[in-house]
């Protein structure tokens, strides 16, 4: 059993009021005969002939809900189902009085209509006669809130794909789409003037005006809508626009805090003598692209003395670069060790001819 509607004060599809009780329909379910009239399983709300994708064998009524049994449903419609393309039902009352009611002093059961999408193509469908268009029968689709809120709900994720979720958080915000769901679960709610309008009025045959919704009123209806999507837009852009100046500032903080450490590493290095003033540049350049190539220009020097930054490298390493030996053998113009010199003593003298650390001095001599 699948419930297809509940009592209450409810806003049929031309925009009449009505309180239908508990006990409406209580009786709406005891009454309903399906060799009087078998209602039939529909998509939307159709006025003529229209196929029937099922039927409705019995009702069944609890505290106010009203519940069908659906049978004979044609297998592409139910997979259409399944697959979510129609997900919401609405049901469509003969009320008591109407000429076609087959039980008069009771609400009965017209159709119940599946909302979402078109019908699927599919073959050998049950058609139901529905005559001409009837006057008088109430129908209760989806209510006001429903619908705003399943309209927003598909501009946030069309926002979503276009811009992103941030943006789409600022202009419509998923906890507002939630709220509007919760008003429309609430029947005990009156209408909301913005979102119900006024029913329309009977027409007068000696009356030619234009109905209420004249093409002005459509025209205002569409620019409006025109300039809330284009606010949407420019929101949304707004919005991608900062969050994308928010990341670059981001960005830069880190390269500055990471050229700042690489100065601070060249400097410490001047101090403690192992590099000279002049190279200082040199390194923190290599440095900054070797973390960040992309912000890093790849030359290095000014104006005619500018070269490649590879090139300036190399010159560099060529120059700072001790000779390597192999151990115990000394390069050309080494000193002559007096005989019976220690290692230390060794190391000393040629750490104070060569100019070089006391380390590279001991390895240098420490087989002579």
């Amino acid at each position: 059993m699948f419930e297809i509607f509940r009592s209450g004060k409810r806003t049929s599809a031309d925009g009449s009021q009505w309180n239908i009780t508990d006990a409406d329909v209580q009786r709406a379910a005891e009454v309903y005969d399906p060799k009087l009239h078998e209602a039939p399983i529909v998509i939307g709300h159709p006025a003529m002939n229209a196929p029937a994708y099922g039927w409705v064998p019995k009702l069944a009524a609890d505290g106010g809900s009203l519940t069908a049994e659906f049978a004979q449903m044609d297998d592409g419609f139910a997979e259409a189902v399944r697959a979510g393309r129609y997900k919401k039902v609405s049901a469509s009352f003969w009320p008591p009085g109407h000429p076609n009611n087959p039980v008069p002093d009771s609400y009965y059961l017209r159709h119940v209509g599946f909302l979402g999408a078109h019908a699927p193509a599919v073959k050998g469908l049950r058609a139901i006669e529905f005559g001409e268009a009837e006057e008088g029968v109430i129908e209760f689709s989806e209510a006001a809130h429903g619908i705003a809120a399943r309209l927003w709900r598909n501009m946030r994720e069309w926002l979503i794909a276009q811009f992103g979720q941030d943006a789409a958080n600022k202009v419509v915000p998923d906890w507002e789409i939630e709220g509007i769901k919760e008003m429309a679960a609430r029947p005990d709610l009156p209408p909301d003037p913005v979102l119900f309008a006024d029913p329309p009025s009977t027409p007068n045959p000696t009356d030619h005006k234009e109905s209420p919704m004249s093409e002005q009123d459509q025209a205002a209806a569409l620019a409006a809508e025109k300039a809330a999507r284009e606010k949407a837009e420019a929101d949304a852009a707004q919005a991608k626009a900062e969050l994308k100046e928010l990341k670059d500032k981001k960005a830069k903080d880190l390269r500055d805090a990471s050229h700042r450490q690489n100065a601070d590493f060249a400097e410490g290095l001047v101090k403690e003598g192992r590099l000279k003033p002049a190279d200082k540049a040199l390194v923190v350049q290599v440095l900054d692209f070797a973390e960040h190539p992309e912000h890093t220009t790849a030359d290095f020097g000014e104006g005619e003395a500018a070269k490649p930054l590879g090139t300036a490298l190399r010159e560099f390493l060529a120059a700072v670069l001790p000779q390597q030996l192999p151990t115990g053998q000394m390069a050309k113009g080494s000193l002559n060790f007096a005989e019976g010199m220690s290692h230390h003593e060794r190391a000393l003298a040629l750490q104070k001819a060569e100019g070089i650390t006391y380390e590279e001095a001991a390895r240098r001599t420490a087989d002579v």
